[in-house]
């Protein structure tokens, strides 16, 4: 959802668009992160296309994109362009 407004100062007229962006709640992010991460944990391969997450999730568009950027910043996801997949990484232990 945006708004605009229209600003005139010192004869300069400007229109502003304002996005809202809805709840940016950090701890909903969090809990949206982790419903995100045991869709991916529980699939095959664990991994996911974008559309197959939104719909197992159950999040809004807004909700998933936010949840997926917590995890890519604290790289717990890998993306195949090639294939369009969300992945967990396999983690090596040796």
């Amino acid at each position: 959802m945006k708004d605009t407004f229209d600003i005139t100062k010192d004869n300069v007229s400007q229109k502003i668009v304002l996005f809202n962006f809805g709840n940016m709640d950090s701890k909903q992010i969090g809990k949206d992160a982790g419903v995100v991460w045991q869709v991916l944990d529980a699939s095959k391969n664990r991994s996911c296309t974008y559309e197959e997450l939104k719909l197992r999730c159950g999040l809004s568009e807004n909700a998933l994109n936010r949840a997926l950027g917590w995890l890519a910043r604290e790289d717990k996801l890998e993306f195949d362009d090639t294939q369009h997949l969300i992945s967990l990484p396999h983690f090596s232990f040796f």
